[in-house]
């Protein structure tokens, strides 16, 4: 009976180690492994213990291990191998490991020291997580992945360095280190970026270095780290990620490399603390938002030469930046891009450098607390809207390179009082001082040749010197200049367009120069005292002068061979507009009348029925 019970228990010990042989788990000098055929043929990962939990407070993984009788090379530390081994003080990780997996040393909260050899390229979810007596961690120079959470809670850090190799690292993959200060940034290219921060609620993180040799700064890299107060980019790297530093509202400077020419969404938004920023000469690609909700910003300086067109950002780049009193353009610049400003009310202080050429539109529209703006030599062309509704604007003076004032440029420039135009002005389009209500004096110069539509309706003109270059006025140009009673027109003018000078009520008297030829409709309409009108022989068209008893002091100089054009106009509740021509009537007027009482008995519901006649030569 006793041999037998020896031969069984012999028999089970021979199946344990058979069964252990084809279970792909063996354990050697205490620590366990695990061997998976799909891998590569003789690599290993540690494993957890049969127990659950190792013991030992200084393990040392060798690189190799021999089981019988055949070597094996470790190359992983797999998923929770060491977890919650509370009594880790000390591991030794060969340089044979390559991946530590998930959780492996999570909550190890006595492990003080780690050093991550070169042969690792990929740390793992919470490989480190929770390890909060953690003080030193040396990552090496192969690491290319960081995963989720990876030392995340690692209380006792205090410094941290990534080395140039890493290409991903996820989201808090060093979030809640409550004790981390020091971050040195080595990582040159991030082809990954995180959603939000690595290093999100590290709220002590107050010095972040980059490396000399980085290229991109990643998306979300150091949002929300409130403690930064100092930010310095190397001139190597070139991009800069949306909201890399968005919310850091602790920080006060930050300097941009000379080589960064690409600035991502929100970057530095609701940089709070930030007072003074430079855009450096660079860029030329730059997000929504970037400086938005930047409260405490007040100077800014602009470098960039190459954005020449913001119309792409629906919100401009300094939005809710409402201390913001002085904007500065380097010498470099050569195009001040649209919309840049559009908006800033609390904007007081713009220096234009000597290099810019154009002035984008809308750039400043809006911008109700600039009072002078002076326009240096070297600008030629002011866009569209530029300062328009810049209500605080009082004086402007433009250099003597200026050819283009764009359209409503200063409309709505109610304070405006003092306009200066160089000597090379071409052309002032449509609606270029609209409304500027208290513009009094302006001299037009000789090398103006066109006057745009509307251009000084609206305005408080007491005085007009226009220069004998201008050939057009445009429609309503000077409409509604109440005040409006001495100037002089243009000897080299030709055409006066529809209402140009329409209810200018203080004009008595309209010498209208040799070489006109064409005066549009209403053209006068509305002129109360005026009192003498000459029509020179050059004119070929007259058109409806406004108020009929104008036409008492009309004088042609050559009153034969007219004749007059009729038409009448009306608009039908089908918002279609309908006209007629009643020229071949021997008594237009009377037609008119005629057509007008019957038209209305059959139509009762139509509206804007008017006429319009003109007197052309035949």
């Amino acid at each position: 009976m006793r041999k037998q019970i020896i031969k069984f228990l012999f028999l089970l010990l021979v199946f344990g180690y058979a069964m252990e042989a084809k279970s792909d788990e063996f354990t050697v000098d205490g620590i366990r492994y695990y061997y998976d055929y799909s891998t590569k043929e003789g690599e290993v990962s540690v494993t957890r213990s049969i127990s659950g939990k190792y013991s030992a407070d200084n393990i040392v993984i060798p690189s190799t291990v021999t089981y019988n009788g055949k070597q094996y090379t470790v190359t992983s530390i797999g998923d929770n191998a060491f977890s919650s081994c509370y009594n880790l003080t000390k591991v030794t990780i060969p340089n044979s490991v390559k991946t530590i997996e998930n959780s492996a040393f999570e909550k190890c909260w006595n492990l003080k020291t780690v050093t991550i050899p070169n042969s690792v390229k990929t740390i793992e979810n919470s490989a480190f997580k929770g390890c909060t007596g953690l003080k030193t961690v040396t990552i090496g120079n192969s690491v290319t992945t960081i995963g989720i959470s990876a030392f995340a809670g690692c209380t006792g850090l205090t410094e941290v360095t990534i080395p140039n190799s890493v290409t991903t690292i996820w989201s808090g993959a060093f979030g809640h280190c409550d004790n981390l200060k020091k971050v040195i940034w080595n990582a040159r290219n991030v082809e990954n970026p995180p959603r939000s921060s690595p290093f999100s609620n590290c709220d002590q993180l107050t010095n972040f270095i980059f490396g000399e040799n980085i290229q991109s700064i990643p998306s979300h890299l150091c949002y929300e780290l409130k403690s930064l107060n100092t930010i310095i980019i190397p001139n190597s790297a070139t991009s800069i990620g949306d909201f890399a530093f968005s919310s850091c509202t602790g920080l006060t400077e930050v300097t941009i490399g000379n080589s960064v020419t690409e600035i991502g969404t929100c970057a530095f938004s609701s940089c709070t603390g930030l007072t003074k920023v430079t855009i450096p000469n660079s860029v030329t690609k730059i997000g929504n938002e970037v400086f938005s909700s930047c409260t405490g910003l007040k100077k800014v300086i602009w470098n960039a030469r190459y954005i020449w067109d913001l119309t792409t950002t629906p919100y401009p780049l300094f939005f809710e930046c409402d201390r913001l009193t002085e904007f500065v353009f380097g010498e470099e610049v050569e195009i001040i891009p649209n919309h840049l400003c559009e908006g800033f009310e609390s904007l007081k202080t713009i220096v234009i450098g000597n290099s810019v050429t154009k002035i984008g539109y809308e750039a400043f529209a809006g911008c109700t607390g600039l009072t002078e703006v002076t326009i240096p030599n070297s600008v030629t062309e002011i866009g569209s809207g530029a300062f328009d509704s810049c209500t605080g604007l009082t004086t402007v003076t433009m250099g003597n390179s200026m050819k283009n004032i764009g359209s409503s440029a200063f409309a709505g420039c109610t304070g405006l009082t003092t306009v200066t135009m160089g000597n090379s002005v071409l052309s002032i389009e449509d609606k270029a001082f609209y409304n500027c209500k208290y513009l009094k004096n302006v001299t037009i110069p000789n090398t103006v040749t066109q006057i745009g539509n509307s251009a000084f309706c609206g305005t408080d003109l007491t005085y007009l010197n226009m220069g004998d270059g201008v050939v057009s006025i445009g429609k309503y140009a000077f409409a509604g200049c109440e005040n409006l009673k001495t100037f002089s027109l243009s000897k080299s003018l030709k055409s006066i367009g529809d209402s140009a000078f329409t209810r200018c009520k203080k004009i008595d008297s309209m010498v209208l120069p040799d070489g006109v030829e064409d005066i549009g409709a209403n053209a006068f309409h509305d002129c109360n005292n005026l009192t003498s009108i000459n029509i020179p022989k050059s004119v070929t068209r007259v058109g409806r002068l406004g108020n009929y008893n104008n036409w008492q002091y009309v004088y042609f100089e050559d009153p034969t061979g007219w004749k007059m054009n009729y038409n009448y106009k009306w608009k039908t509740p089908d918002a279609n507009w309908h006209s007629i021509d009643i020229n071949s009537f021997s008594d237009p007027e009377q037609a008119a009348k005629e057509f007008n009482t019957n038209y209305f008995s059959s139509n009762p519901y139509s509206s804007y029925l008017y006429n319009e006649w003109e007197y052309v030569k035949k």
